[in-house]
């Protein structure tokens, strides 16, 4: 599971606007987002301790395989996501 990111935080008032890389696929418009800094890549702190790099696809992309990674239960718990 994800423990840790590196992530932006970010709050719309209101509709969120279109703005081009803020198109994020949770039912949410504030948070906190992940940040892809290193060549299109974020990395991603575990829980069991090892780090991973990945880029928007493998970080929160639509496969149920990567939507469980952010859940302790190992679920993709898809009504959270657009």
């Amino acid at each position: 599971m994800i423990v840790m990111g590196e992530m932006h935080e970010i709050a719309f008032m209101g509709s969120s606007p279109s703005i081009p890389g803020l198109n994020f696929p949770f039912n949410r418009s504030n948070g906190y987002f992940c940040v892809f800094r290193h060549n299109q890549r974020a990395n991603s702190l575990f829980g069991d301790g090892h780090v991973g790099s990945a880029n928007r696809d493998g970080l929160i992309g639509k496969d149920d395989s990567v939507r469980r990674r952010w859940n302790y239960d190992n679920q993709p718990h898809n009504e959270n996501w657009r």
